[in-house]
């Protein structure tokens, strides 16, 4: 009889029992609990952190609660039944495995909510969501209640102290500004903070609504941004409650810093450069001044204009150095150039930049005919293991194909090596490439000259010379910096394009250190594998470097 009882109670109880459930960075959890309809789960883990999974339109949402209280929203990948039969298994496509995860600038209560808490209240609880969770799952309810409460406490908060006429700053070399709303401008977001300790205007830009945790922050002098001040590192409510700061997990490795990579006015605030370029931070300036009076509107309009201007006259020279077990070179201010930058034919290297930078210069200059150019231009053509329809990608391995293959004929081979926004041939005007790479071989005419022509099948049909090759893709050779190798990685935005000749060694646009002769015979016959099997340019490759 209590047998037969105990059934019934179970039969009644609406959630079923011994699922597994893999979260991103959570140890796998088992024997999790869920409605009958299988829309909502609830988890426990050993740290004594719980769980509240829900069905999210084609895939599953989940938030943790910690045992001090704190939440945070968690990617699902995987839901099984307690058979191990599959209920759920997320999508991984293949450009989200190169996807680099970016780290916040600044962290803190306000980021937590606006970055992860909103998603959560939007997931679980907009509309009539909260309302869908089974009342006889007493667990769910009780966590989904307390999540909801929890969120709803920190949006009131929130919307409160950012509506406040009054927010703090706090910056790098301690100082505390109190900066100002005029209330008399009601639906401007823009506040005064007075000076800092150089002398300088600074200006706040915070929305007062909660849904973002951005904010800008300009220091100026007589108008225009100031070469000298200290960054924020906190931002507070008018009672001190921090907001947000700075986030110290944000890590440069490369010796290329943000401060190197724009004009030197703007090193203390290469970000705001950076966007001041950008046509959408525009239109947002735009916006956000159009309540704030003509004033403003021209101030931050005569901002852009300086910016845009000093893109143009900036004065940057090369720097090539190691940078993350690579070769790289970027164009830098001559003002934050490090101490033991050395310069060489008006370039300036590393020490150790400079010795490897050397070792891939051009050789011989061994000459051939332009008969046994195009001899070679025709077997390469010929070579059926190499993807020269596939014009999107691809061209670092072609060239190292092709060279190797010269070279065994005993032909001297250099490579040229193109980078900015070139014109894909056979592409549509909106289809570029970063850089371009193809073999170069030195051709001794009748008359004893010397030419170099470059072989590349991909453009041309035969061999041609560096400037026509050049023009294939849109580029004025003449108007493109000559540089050595490798050509900086930001020449599109200071340059246009830049140009430079190597022996054959080098296989990326970066030298990879790394990668032995056979990697990267391996890597290239791979790689045209890949392309000549069809493949489809997935994530605009063309648009790499």
């Amino acid at each position: 009889m209590k047998l037969v009882l105990f059934l019934l109670l179970l039969f009644q109880i609406n959630y079923s029992l011994g699922y597994s459930i893999n979260l991103e960075g959570v140890a796998s959890l088992n024997d999790c609990s869920s409605t009958r309809d299988e829309k909502f789960f609830y988890c426990k883990g050993a740290d004594g952190s719980v769980y509240l999974i829900k069905e999210s339109r084609w895939s599953y949402s989940a938030v943790r609660k910690l045992p001090n209280g704190k939440l945070n929203s968690l990617k699902v990948n995987e839901i099984y039944h307690k058979n191990g039969e599959e209920l759920f298994v997320a999508d991984f496509s293949r450009s989200s495995l190169f996807r680099q995860e970016q780290r916040p600038e600044f962290v803190g209560d306000l980021a937590r909510y606006t970055d992860d808490l909103r998603s959560v209240h939007n997931d679980f609880f907009s509309s009539d969501e909260y309302a869908l969770i089974d009342g006889d799952h007493n667990e769910i309810k009780e966590l989904a209640l307390s999540i909801k409460n929890e969120i709803d406490s920190k949006h009131e908060f929130f919307e409160n102290a950012l509506s406040h006429k009054n927010l703090q700053l706090e910056l790098e070399n301690g100082d505390k500004l109190t900066c100002t709303r005029d209330e008399t401008l009601k639906q401007c977001s823009l506040l005064d903070c007075g000076k800092d300790s150089y002398g300088n205007d600074v200006i706040l830009i915070r929305n007062k609504n909660v849904y973002t945790s951005n904010f800008e922050t300009f220091f100026l002098r007589n108008g225009k941004i100031a070469k000298d001040h200290d960054n924020v590192t906190k931002l507070l409510s008018h009672s001190s409650q921090l907001l947000l700061e700075k986030n110290g997990q944000v890590e440069n490795k490369s010796t290329f810093t943000k401060g190197m990579l724009v004009p030197a006015k703007y090193k203390n605030s290469p970000e705001l450069y950076e966007k001041l370029l950008d046509s959408s931070y525009k239109k947002f300036l735009e916006n956000q001044a159009a309540n704030c009076g003509d004033n403003t509107k021209k101030l931050f309009s005569d901002l852009i204009d300086q910016a845009l201007d000093d893109k143009v006259n900036a004065q940057m020279v090369q720097l090539i150095d190691l940078a993350n077990g690579n070769l790289e070179s970027n164009y830098v201010n001559k003002e934050s150039l490090p101490d033991y930058a050395c310069i060489y034919n008006g370039v300036y290297y590393s020490p150790e930049g400079h010795t490897i930078a050397r070792n891939i210069e051009r050789m011989s200059k061994k000459t051939i005919s332009i008969d046994r150019a195009k001899e070679l231009f025709n077997k390469a053509k010929a070579r059926k293991d190499i993807a020269w329809n596939y014009t999107f990608d691809g061209c670092y391995a072609r060239a190292h194909l092709m060279a190797r293959m010269f070279e065994e004929e005993g032909v001297h081979v250099d490579k040229a090596w193109l980078r900015g926004s070139l014109q894909i041939p056979s592409g549509t005007p909106q289809q570029t490439w970063g850089y371009h790479v193809a073999p170069l071989v030195h051709i001794e005419n009748d008359d004893g000259s010397v030419v170099e022509m470059i072989i590349d099948p991909s453009v041309a049909q035969g061999p041609i010379g560096p400037s026509e090759w050049a023009a294939m893709m849109k580029v004025d050779l003449n108007q493109s910096d000559k540089v050595s190798y490798p050509t900086p990685i930001n020449t599109k935005k200071y340059s246009g394009s830049s140009y430079t000749v190597t022996n054959s060694v080098p296989y990326w646009p970066d030298l990879d250190l790394s990668l032995t002769e056979e990697m990267k015979t391996k890597k290239a016959v791979e790689t045209m594998e890949q392309y000549t099997s069809g493949l489809d340019h997935w994530g605009q490759e063309f648009e790499q470097w």
